[in-house]
């Protein structure tokens, strides 16, 4: 049998080796730096704005409890002082007393005494008459011109001082600053070291403007006003009333002189004013009138102060106030208050010293100091009469 035909096999195709897909290419180092940075920089960024934030709303809730705060302080002492009455009280020409269980700002009283039993929260003052302290004084107690009796339940947080008088002191009185009487010497001592002081200042300015800066934060607290005011007082009280004890009859001269002709003498005064300031140049010329010129200036100042010592004395001795009871330091200190209280007027002020001034000086020149000559001296003892 015949055998069957296979039909040929074809080859197989040759078997081809597979091709690897392609890497895919690998990251730019740089890249991803840069990407981290950026990552970063955003994080804080946002992290510093949320810090600003915070910190904006703290401020802020600070400022409004501090407002808080203010507003219910400012209520409490707005209660405080309806409740308690607190207040400024000034007196002229009679007494004054703030009673016991009453609260004031403070007391002043000119050509008066004043008593207190209640609470003065600032300074106690009295100008030609006593100061007597029963109760609490926050601030400072001054007289002038009569004495300070702190009693056994006084208490004073400040200075106490009396110009002219004496400070007592009774057991239990408490007294937290200084306590000082400027009588006699002490006077002299207060006011050559007042003197003293001006003299530095003058020499040196920028020590001056430091001093002048430091006192007016002091009068910035405790009001300028008062400050600046019983300064110029202690001043010319110092001096008039070492005039009145050590030379009493050259002050009676200047009083004198200004109550019999003020016309003539403040003519005199302002000539005599105008022919300083050529006189002073002139000295200044040489080396050995310098020295003279300053003493020329200060003798004028000192002159004029006491002229105008003898002015307050004159205008005290006609107050109608404490008739039959004036001493010479009350006299002088009426008459001093109350005219730097006149001269503390802006307009009027000015015109009153644009006047006083020439008339201080117009009679210190006319009675040469207070030591005019008038005819042939009386002898010391008495025709009749021999002496001890």
């Amino acid at each position: 049998a015949p055998t069957p035909s296979v039909a040929p096999v074809p080859p197989a195709p040759p078997m081809m080796a597979a091709t690897p897909p392609p890497a895919p290419p690998a990251p730019d180092e740089d890249q991803d730096e840069d990407a981290a940075d950026a990552r970063r920089e955003a994080a804080e960024a946002r992290a510093e704005a949320a810090r600003d934030r915070a910190e904006a709303a703290r401020e802020e809730a600070d400022q409004v409890k501090e407002r808080v705060r203010e507003e219910m302080q400012r209520a409490r002492e707005n209660f405080r002082r309806g409740k308690r009455g607190a207040r400024d009280v000034v007196a002229r020409g009679q007494n004054l007393e703030v009673k016991e269980g009453e609260s004031v700002e403070s007391a002043v009283v000119y050509g008066g005494n004043l008593i207190v039993r209640g609470t003065v929260e600032d300074d106690a003052v009295a100008f030609g008459g006593n100061l007597e302290i029963h109760g609490h004084v926050e601030g400072d107690a001054h007289a002038f011109g009569g004495n300070v009796i702190l009693g056994p339940d006084a208490e004073v947080d400040g200075d106490v001082s009396a110009f002219g008088g004496q400070v007592q002191k009774e057991a239990g009185a408490r007294v937290e600053g200084s306590t000082e009487s400027f009588g006699g010497a002490g006077l002299g001592r207060m006011v050559a070291g007042e003197i003293k002081r001006g003299m530095h200042e003058v020499r040196d300015p920028a020590s001056a403007n430091t001093d002048d800066d430091d006192d007016g934060d002091e009068r910035e607290s405790r009001g300028d006003g008062l400050a600046s005011f019983i300064l110029q007082f202690a001043l010319l009280f110092g001096l008039g009333f070492l005039g009145q004890m050590f030379f009493p009859a050259r002050m009676k001269e200047l009083g004198e002189e200004i109550r019999g002709r003020p016309g003539k003498v403040a003519v005199v005064g302002i000539v005599g004013m105008l022919a300083l300031i050529p006189l002073t140049v002139v000295l200044c010329i040489t080396l050995i009138g310098i020295p003279v010129a300053f003493a020329l200036l200060v003798a004028s100042m000192l002159g004029t102060a006491l002229g105008y010592a003898a002015i307050a004395s004159e205008l005290g001795t006609r107050l109608p106030v404490l008739r039959g009871r004036k001493t010479q330091a009350g006299v002088l200190a009426m008459g001093l208050a109350l005219l730097l209280l006149v001269s503390h007027i802006p307009v009027l002020g000015v015109m009153l010293n644009l006047f006083l001034i020439p008339l201080a000086f117009g009679a210190v020149i006319r009675t040469r100091f207070g030591y005019r000559p008038r005819g042939m001296p009386e002898p010391i003892f008495p025709r009749n009469e021999a002496p001890v």
